[in-house]
């Protein structure tokens, strides 16, 4: 009997640890990817032009790759802590636990498209700037597919399946006693405020919205891991 609860102790201090190695990995990823992404192409709250974001990408080649093997890393990473959360909580609430792994896998495959637009503007960019950057060609309406039909949309995209996955995760840490009730909370309204940004840009990309919807989520996930982290190393 006490050795079973020694192993069950042993097994949820070793899901802690990587459940916050998992949070924390993805909030460094993420956040790394958008800088490299604002180097080369500019805030993603602004809009360019595309002939302007080919020839920064042409400049910028080898920055807008390793923006790719960010994007990539985070996209295993994001498995990895849904496989993980899936592992912790399915005994709380299985099929809830399923669909939620179910959203973010549909996630991970909308993030992989997204990085084969990216990865498709780097020889249009160089075959754009070769033939001396015309202002009206075939180039600018590719470069227009590639970045805002499947970047800039498929970003949102993989968002809201992301936010909608992330409201059941956060349900069952609010419901949970494996999580402190503040973080539950925490989690649950900042996603929803994440889900009202990301459902708006998703239906009209062109209207001004608040960045203060998404500040309340920013520092969440980088805290959930600490939070994790700390839990399965402070558990005997």
């Amino acid at each position: 009997m006490i050795e079973n609860q020694q192993k069950i102790k042993k097994s949820e201090k070793k899901e802690f640890i990587l459940l916050g190695i998992a949070f924390i990995s993805v909030f460094i990823l993420s956040i790394l990817f958008a800088m490299l992404m604002s180097s080369v192409t500019g805030s993603e709250f602004e809009e360019h032009q595309i002939s302007d974001i080919l020839v920064n990408v042409e400049l910028n080649a080898s920055l807008m790759r390793l923006a790719i093997v960010v994007e990539v890393l985070n996209a295993f990473c994001i498995v990895f802590l849904a496989v993980m959360l899936y592992t912790t909580f399915k005994n709380e609430n299985k099929i809830l636990s399923l669909i939620a792994f179910g959203w973010w896998i549909i996630e991970v495959a909308i993030l992989s498209v997204m990085v084969i637009g990216l990865y498709g503007l780097i020889p249009l960019s160089q075959q754009y700037v070769e033939a001396g950057a015309p202002e009206s060609s075939h180039f600018l309406a590719l470069g227009h597919f590639l970045y805002y039909g499947i970047y800039d949309y498929g970003f949102t995209l993989h968002n809201v399946f992301f936010a909608m996955g992330g409201m059941l995760w956060y349900y069952q840490f609010y419901k949970s006693s494996k999580v402190p009730k503040i973080l539950g909370v925490w989690g649950l309204i900042s996603i929803c405020l994440f889900t009202i940004y990301i459902f708006i840009k998703l239906y009209n990309p062109e209207l001004t919205i608040s960045f203060l919807l998404l500040a309340p989520y920013i520092p969440f996930e980088i805290a959930i891991g600490a939070w994790f982290l700390y839990k399965g190393f402070k558990s005997k």
